[in-house]
């Protein structure tokens, strides 16, 4: 056993101070471990916290900007707000701020292209279609740290009026069409913009199957009334375009819901 003796008298053993050592490392790994088990909870915690508060957000935002945003005060006024809409929407025609957002396109937007006599409102991945659209503006601010969400909801791919009695109708797979006229409906027709096939439509609760190509083809204008209609576009190889045609010339109103894959990029602190 070997002795240390210290100038003030104290006595101590050499094993005993390899004892005291092993014993200072071991207090030293315990309370590293402990402290690095704290950090890491805390952060995790801090992560939840976020993570809950952007979900909070993500869902006040899509109640914030559904459908309809800014659009003149006629078309408000005398058809989209009298809309009983079941379908879960997002409006990007509104000045949206606090998140950034992506919509996903989809296979029947490139037909819509060059066959549909609206201004088009290009976002990043897909274009709306609208004549009745007022001054909006979209996101352009930039976040360093965002949790990303992504919902399936209904935009408004087509928005229009006008002052006639023929009209235009489009809708591809999944699409809900929605158009008010003050009118007797005379004639109501169908074709599919390319391709050929089975579709199946669902018009004010009657559930129609027909075989459609790029020829139009009547449909049974019983199905139709006057005021506002509905067309579920059900199953569609392609697009489906619509002639309308009314008994007086008059306003017609239309919205074309479709949906898609609605990419929320939400901000934390």
């Amino acid at each position: 056993m070997r002795i240390i003796k210290s100038n003030r008298g104290f006595i101590f053993t050499f094993e005993a101070i390899i004892i005291a050592f092993f014993v200072l490392i071991i207090f030293i790994l315990i309370y590293g471990s402990l402290s690095h088990n704290f950090q890491s909870n805390l952060e995790e915690k801090k992560e939840i916290e976020s993570y809950h508060k952007a979900l909070y957000l993500k869902d006040y935002y899509i109640k914030k900007y559904s459908f309809p945003g800014l659009y003149n005060e006629e078309y408000l006024t005398n058809f989209a707000n009298n809309l009983n809409l079941e379908e879960k929407t997002f409006d990007p025609i509104n000045n949206i701020s606090g998140f950034l957002f992506v919509i996903e396109n989809n296979s029947y937007d490139e037909a819509l292209e060059g066959n549909i006599n609206l201004d088009y409102i290009g976002l990043n991945y897909t274009k709306l279609y609208s004549n009745v659209y007022g001054n909006f503006n979209p996101p352009s601010i930039k976040f360093r740290s965002l949790i990303i969400f992504k919902e399936n909801l209904y935009i408004p791919k087509i928005t229009g009026m006008e002052n006639n009695n023929t009209f235009n109708l489009y809708g591809g797979e999944g699409d809900h069409i929605y158009f008010k006229v003050n009118s007797e409906i005379t004639d109501v027709e169908a074709k599919l913009i390319n391709n050929n096939g089975e579709v199946i439509l669902k018009i004010n609760g009657y559930i129609l199957n027909i075989s459609l190509n790029n020829n139009y083809k009547s449909l049974d204008k019983s199905f139709f009334k006057t005021g506002i209609n509905k067309i579920e576009v059900l199953k569609a190889p392609s697009v489906v375009e619509f002639s309308v045609k009314t008994q007086n010339t008059g306003e017609v109103y239309y919205l074309t819901l479709s949906p898609r894959n609605v990419i929320f990029k939400i901000p934390i602190s």
